[in-house]
């Protein structure tokens, strides 16, 4: 063995048999749905599957040309699921991230943020391509995708569930990629450029400079942009990276406020 290369990883236990599930019936497409066994302590394998195959119903998405793929992320403010797009408009984005919940004002809240926001242009700002809307949920979970029956039968709107679509990041959040680099670092011997890291500083400077000015232009500010949007929640968790760390974006604004131009 050549000293200066790190030794090889240990194999790969073999996969259980579940991990090769498969819907019996009809299925989106080829290879099925993948599982997410990351999130499987809070939402299940089964209710994973159920969720991504019953969005076959989802009046507003037609699955003849968007497949459920797999779930991304399950917690208190709803589940997030990917999307890939099999129509032959090549203007459409090729894949899309669903989010679902149950909090109507903070969904409400973060889809104009985001409307505002992808309004914009820049590319360090995720996008958002359809705002929020709400619709009747499946039953698959008891709280982020509820009936929308009450006790007595009858359709409730108040038991509804909200959902919009986002740009997907590929990439996945700075906090993985810290961990990444962690691991690259302390057991392959491998670091990171410093110029990479502050490529990566230079995109979050440019996502706050257009919650300051809707541009990232600093000589010049969006004149339509009339107030500064404070973001109140910018953590590793909240950095999305698209193709590489050149590219990252920021999400989630259910914490931003509008400021007036005093305070910023």
């Amino acid at each position: 063995m050549n000293p200066q290369q790190p030794p090889p990883l240990p194999a790969q236990p073999p996969q259980p048999a579940y991990l090769n599930y498969k819907l019996p019936g009809p299925d989106p497409g080829p290879g099925g749905y993948e599982i997410n066994y990351m999130i499987a302590r809070t939402m299940s394998a089964r209710r994973q599957i159920e969720w991504l195959r019953r969005s076959r119903s989802w009046r507003e998405l037609d699955p003849r040309i968007w497949r459920a793929r797999k779930v991304i992320g399950v917690g208190g403010n709803g589940i997030v699921g990917l999307w890939d797009y099999k129509g032959d408009n090549a203007k459409m984005p090729k894949h899309m991230a669903v989010k679902q919940g149950i909090d109507r004002n903070g969904m409400a809240w973060e889809s104009r943020m985001l409307k505002i926001l992808t309004g914009s242009g820049s590319n360090h700002i995720v996008k958002i391509y359809k705002s929020m809307y709400a619709a009747g949920g499946t039953g698959t979970m008891l709280g982020t995708d509820r009936l929308p029956f009450d006790y007595k039968g009858n359709y409730n709107k108040d038991y509804e569930v909200y959902r919009y679509y986002l740009e997907y990041c590929e990439n996945g959040d700075l906090s993985s990629y810290s961990q990444s680099l962690y691991f690259n670092q302390t057991v392959l011997g491998l670091f990171a450029p410093e110029e990479y890291m502050w490529r990566i500083f230079t995109c979050l400077a440019k996502a706050i400079l257009v919650l300051e000015q809707g541009t990232e232009d600093p000589n010049m500010g969006d004149p339509s942009h009339a107030y500064p949007i404070a973001h109140f929640d910018i953590k590793p968790q909240n950095g999305k990276l698209r193709y590489s760390a050149e590219l990252v974006g920021i999400p989630c604004y259910s914490e931003s406020r509008l400021i007036g131009r005093q305070y910023s």
